[in-house]
């Protein structure tokens, strides 16, 4: 992690790694790697006030010490996403390892969960050590406890919550709720719920961020589209389908030449001429003259 190193600004200091961090080994006896970050909802260190805001939280100790050296949350909200605000820690404040075994030895906690666990009837499990900010810079650790029925770790034994244990400036607490815990810590009152702020008007939606999207109820409607065209019914019966036009070769072919018809005259009817010649036969052809009828007696 680069904070781990580069957060000292001194060039001697950096260099002796005497103002080193370390991320802590996670305290869980059934984990064997770093203790990872957690998000949580918890009081917002950047603005330095009592507001809660969403954020993924790490402890960090004194480089190869177990001490308490800084807190680093990385904010989660949209406003400020990915502020990360660093909390250093002066003296020598127990870190996680120290928290867990300060917990797990106390007399009050030992002697009530032996209790839960004699003869094997329930499992005893340790959560995850969370680690909150609290009051003016200090710091809670908060560990669950979880019981399952019987020894073997079987599917169907779940475990449930039973006890939750915490631990604030040395002193540990302890209770089958969280507000149980905190009382013995803080005293009276200490484990009341917090009221929250109540809206100012339930109807009217709040105002979305500056750059948000618009959500989609309060967009324009769209335009319908127009309405399709009615298909005409399927005929009924076998549908003959058509011929296929034969192709044609893409060769151009001569234009056919188309002879003109010879149009008729229209003839109007003529009368034929009277002819001259009578029809009545002449004399001259067929009666022989007389002139030769008297040579060819002579001869």
């Amino acid at each position: 992690m680069l904070l781990a190193k580069y957060h000292v600004n001194d060039p001697v200091t950096f260099f002796s790694t005497s103002d080193f961090w370390d991320v802590p080994l996670d305290p869980n006896p059934t984990a064997s790697s770093y203790q990872p970050p957690y998000y949580i909802v918890a009081k917002n260190l950047a603005k330095g006030d009592n507001s809660a805001s969403y954020q993924l939280t790490s402890a960090m100790n004194r480089f190869k010490r177990d001490y308490l050296a800084a807190y680093i949350s990385a904010s989660s909200d949209p406003a400020t996403y990915g502020k990360i605000t660093v909390l250093t820690i002066p003296g020598q404040v127990n870190g996680p390892k120290l928290a867990n075994n300060a917990i797990t030895t106390d007399t009050a906690v030992s002697q009530d969960l032996g209790v839960i666990g004699r003869d094997n009837q329930n499992r005893i499990r340790w959560g995850n050590l969370l680690t909150l900010p609290v009051a003016q810079g200090g710091l809670l650790y908060v560990e669950p406890v979880y019981a399952s029925p019987g020894a073997s770790d079987a599917a169907s034994s779940y475990p449930r919550l039973i006890r939750v244990a915490m631990m604030y400036n040395d002193k540990v607490g302890y209770g089958p709720t969280v507000s149980d815990a905190l009382t013995e810590i803080f005293g009276p009152g200490a484990g009341a719920t917090a009221t929250g702020i109540a809206p100012t008007d339930a109807g009217a939606p709040a105002s979305p961020p500056a750059g948000a999207r618009a959500p989609a109820d309060s967009l324009p409607a769209a335009t319908p589209p127009p309405a399709a065209a009615a298909v005409p019914p399927a005929p009924s019966g076998p549908t003959r389908c058509p011929r296929p036009k034969p192709l044609r070769s893409k060769r151009s072919s001569p234009p056919s030449v188309r002879r003109a018809t010879p149009r008729k005259r229209a003839t109007s009817p003529v009368t034929a001429p009277r002819s001259s010649v009578s029809t009545t036969p002449s004399t001259s052809s067929t009666t022989p003259s007389r002139a030769s009828s008297i040579g060819r007696g002579r001869g």
